[in-house]
């Protein structure tokens, strides 16, 4: 039988931005990759008012 934690890993990626953990770098959350802070960083170049939602 197999574990079901491996298939999970083995879907999760972690070089492509998720929408969730980008959302929980831009409120100063710890449960991200680089690849979802460079996105949030994008996000808040590109509309700086984003910062203030």
């Amino acid at each position: 039988m197999t574990d079901p934690r491996e298939e999970v890993g083995a879907r999760l990626q972690t070089d492509r931005p998720h929408s969730a953990r980008v959302w929980n770098y831009l409120l100063g959350g710890k449960d991200n990759y680089p690849v979802d802070s460079e996105a949030g960083d994008v996000i808040l170049t590109t509309f700086p008012e984003f910062a203030a939602v």
